[in-house]
């Protein structure tokens, strides 16, 4: 592949990576596999479960945080050694200099499995994620991951307000959790090569590509505010 620029391959990279009732029936098998007499997960077994799960998203009576505890629970044991994961660790290249590669591992229309691999010092910039649920999950390496919350109001210099929830260095088999308004902001740089696993849901589709967004976000804090900073759309 072709030498390109940083703000190219983020491109290509997210391009890639976007193309990449009430809620108690569908939660009655996933829980039994969330639960703690389940101590491994298959790859299957994962997959068809958020297949029972994740239509309901959205849904008048949807409870999302008890979707995504059901949901990091069931990651927590997920078997990364199953010979379907090992598969796409395999294939791995490094493609894009300087930005990390996306691999498609399920999509269908309620939600999308994504593996993402960072070559050391790699990242991807503050971005969010429009009325998405996601789940992240560290199968190899130690990446900082920096969640933020956009705020209703502006600053006094009329710019974007964003409050920071989060900050975590993430490790192998750490999962971690954003919602649709809870730390749906965040910025990822891997400290050396690293894997992670991600579920979102609902998945990308071109409207949710071109509500998306990157953000600028300034060093200082705001207003004497301990996590509070400006930030402008990129």
């Amino acid at each position: 592949m072709a030498e390109i620029n940083r703000r190219t391959a983020i491109k290509l990279s997210v391009k890639s990576f976007l193309g990449i009732s009430t809620l108690l029936p569908a939660l009655h098998s996933f829980a039994d596999l969330s639960s703690t007499n389940v101590k491994e997960l298959d790859w299957k077994s994962f997959v068809d479960s958020i297949q029972e799960m994740a239509p309901e998203y959205g849904k008048a009576s949807f409870d999302e945080e008890a979707y995504l505890k059901k949901l990091v629970s069931m990651s927590e044991k997920l078997n990364l050694n199953d010979k379907e994961i090992q598969k796409y660790f395999a294939k791995y290249q490094n493609r894009n200099k300087r930005f990390p590669e996306f691999t498609k591992m399920h999509k269908e229309k309620s939600f999308q499995i994504t593996l993402l691999e960072f070559e050391p010092g790699e990242k991807i910039p503050l971005h969010d994620h429009p009325d998405m649920s996601g789940v992240i999950l560290c199968a190899k390496g130690n990446i900082e991951i920096d969640n933020f919350d956009l705020l209703k109001n502006k600053s006094s210099n009329k710019k974007l307000l964003l409050k920071q929830t989060s900050s975590v260095v993430m490790k192998p088999g750490m999962v971690g959790s954003l919602s649709s308004t809870r730390g749906n902001i965040h910025s990822l740089k891997a400290k050396e090569f690293t894997r992670l696993i991600d579920i979102f849901t609902p998945p990308y589709d071109k409207r949710r590509i071109k509500e998306s967004h990157y953000f600028t976000k300034s060093d200082k804090i705001y207003n004497g505010t301990k996590g509070l900073f400006e930030a402008n759309y990129k």
